[in-house]
């Protein structure tokens, strides 16, 4: 039973479960409606593999990654077909997927604990992912949709050292000039700053 802030009871009941291949599912599944057919589908990682089943638990497929998925997965069209694509980080490298699961590309990173961000510094309609690495001295990635590592940031001379960063970095335009910032956190203890072409601000 779960009761609400305004003091009513609600009842909740399992629809379904699923038992994954994986010893573990570290993160929050991501829903989307890969199939266009009006349903959700849901898309996770484990400790071994990506996995999509239907709104009903029904499994879609299956893609075994051998490395680890600590992190969420995004759902973005990447290749400007009008066709969703799944981009994961895994322990090794960030990975791109089709809608059906069928393998696209990867790039070697560092050990990835977190979903990347997404962003289109030029506003030209080509995404680019913000990989955050949990390697010592490795800071973040920012990789191309089509998988070429555009800048990483391990630059170890100021004001801190890029430590391992766990969590997912965030992009905005922070003094409305028109151009991005890129912000993210290290277990150095610093709070980063780069600019779009990943230099120190």
């Amino acid at each position: 039973m779960v009761q609400n802030v305004i003091g009513a009871s609600l009842e909740l009941e399992q629809k379904w479960n699923y038992t994954t291949s994986g010893i573990s599912v570290s993160a929050t599944p991501t829903l989307f409606d890969l199939y266009e057919d009006g349903t959700m589908d849901v898309i996770y990682g484990t400790n071994k593999d990506v996995t999509c089943l239907d709104d009903q638990g029904n499994l879609n497929w299956s893609y075994y990654t051998n490395s680890v998925v600590r992190g969420s997965l995004v759902v973005v069209d990447v290749d400007n077909d009008y066709k969703p694509n799944i981009v994961v980080g895994v322990s090794d490298s960030l990975r791109f997927f089709d809608y059906d699961g069928s393998y696209m590309r990867n790039t070697g990173t560092g050990y990835i604990m977190d979903a990347p961000s997404i962003v289109d510094f030029e506003g030209d309609g080509e995404w680019e992912f913000l990989v955050p690495s949990y390697l010592f001295y490795d800071g973040i990635y920012c990789i191309n949709s089509n998988g070429s590592i555009r800048w990483s940031y391990t630059d170890i001379s100021s004001p801190g050292t890029p430590d391992r960063v766990y969590g997912t970095p965030t992009a905005c335009d922070l003094n409305g000039d028109g151009v991005i910032e890129v912000l993210f956190g290290s277990w150095d203890g610093y709070l980063y700053c780069l600019n779009e072409t990943g230099h120190f601000q």
